[in-house]
């Protein structure tokens, strides 16, 4: 293939160099040129196109997009013939073009497709490079998920994983989407995955992240449930239930008052890390469906009674939802007076109530 892949490049060598003898000699008048390079022209397109012919036409745009074809192309490009050059630089930006706008492509035609319909492709085992088609869908559907706000599967983390020096990945929307579990390695330019992310570390990430990045993208519920602790603790009790045979939304249940406790640790890392424009983002994203049905929101839900586990976490909270109007509004908790002692438990709603249009304060 690497003989092939050569072979390729010396024919456009060849064209290129005859042009310029063919350009000197129309301009000296020598007509035998002329007929002597359309002859050698047609000799080298003749026996290149056999030769595509033969490799097939995804594996010639296999060849063209290869680090070989890449790397030749450059030292063309960096040649001080000007007709060399020119083939050169087509050589190094035709592949890049090519892939990014297939993937750009597939991404356009994913605009109509249902949230249950995307999760359902993004289960299914992640394709093989060498399955071009499907391996450019995949990584556009992965770009459409993250740019939705979608929570991507366990498929969709490996192959990002794997692949994550593909420079087609949308790295803005995957880390924004998820940054507790994903970062741009700017050294290495590719997607890292943290496999296990803790508690500290996925706060961390969170509290780097503007405000602006995050709507509409960041997925709140997942970013909660995948912290190691959480998880762990989440799924021990959820088992442990299902052992017993409890079932269903009752074995959820227990998995959730099991992860209380991360989710004690969590909340307090959040209310310290995060300003209240992030926290309201965080609530806003994690949305009020899954709020209700985990138990998370409301002045009587799992968030409010982790963060009152900490008398520090809780008096900050306070003044989080005094400074911002939305995440007073999206947490559905009205903070008592500051200065009294009443932690205001009673007096605030229990449901949290549906947001209003407006921006962050």
């Amino acid at each position: 293939m690497e003989i092939f892949i050569r072979t390729l490049v010396y024919a456009g060598f060849v064209i290129a160099f005859a042009q310029l003898v063919r350009y000197v000699a129309k301009f000296l008048g020598v007509e035998q040129v002329e007929k002597g390079f359309q002859v050698a022209k047609k000799a080298v397109l003749t026996a290149a196109g056999l030769a595509a012919g033969f490799v097939g036409a995804r594996a010639l745009m296999g060849i063209t997009e290869s680090q070989l074809y890449q790397k030749m192309g450059k030292g063309l490009a960096t040649s001080k013939i000007p007709l060399l050059t020119m083939v050169g630089q087509n050589m190094m930006t035709k592949g890049p073009i090519q892939r990014k706008e297939r993937v750009d492509k597939y991404e356009k035609e994913m605009a109509a497709m249902s949230k249950s319909d995307a999760i359902t492709f993004s289960k299914t085992n992640a394709p093989s490079p060498l399955d071009l088609v499907a391996y450019e869908k995949y990584l556009a559907l992965i770009n459409h998920m993250s740019q939705k706000g979608w929570t991507l599967s366990d498929q969709q983390k490996d192959f990002i994983a794997q692949h994550g020096n593909d420079p087609r990945f949308n790295v803005k929307a995957i880390t924004n989407n998820s940054p507790g579990e994903f970062e741009f390695d700017k050294d290495n330019k590719t997607i890292r995955r943290i496999e296990n992310p803790t508690i500290e570390g996925a706060v961390e990430r969170l509290s780097k992240k503007k405000v602006d990045d995050l709507k509409g993208v960041f997925n709140g519920t997942s970013f909660i449930e995948n912290t190691k602790e959480y998880k762990e603790a989440y799924e021990k009790g959820k088992k442990d239930a299902e052992g017993k045979g409890i079932t269903g939304e009752q074995a959820k249940e227990a998995g959730r008052d099991a992860a209380q406790t991360a989710l004690e640790h969590l909340m307090t890392e959040l209310v310290n890390k995060l300003t209240p424009a992030q926290m309201a983002t965080l609530y806003k994203e994690i949305g009020e469906e899954d709020l209700v049905q985990n138990g998370w929101g409301g002045a009587k839900g799992r968030f409010m009674k982790a963060i009152q586990s900490d008398d520090t976490a809780r008096d900050k909270f306070y003044d989080m939802l005094r400074a911002s109007a939305a995440l007073k509004n999206l947490s559905g908790i009205t903070p008592p007076k500051k200065g009294t002692a009443n932690h205001g438990i009673e007096e605030e709603e229990e449901i949290s109530p549906k947001p209003t249009p407006g921006s962050f304060e």
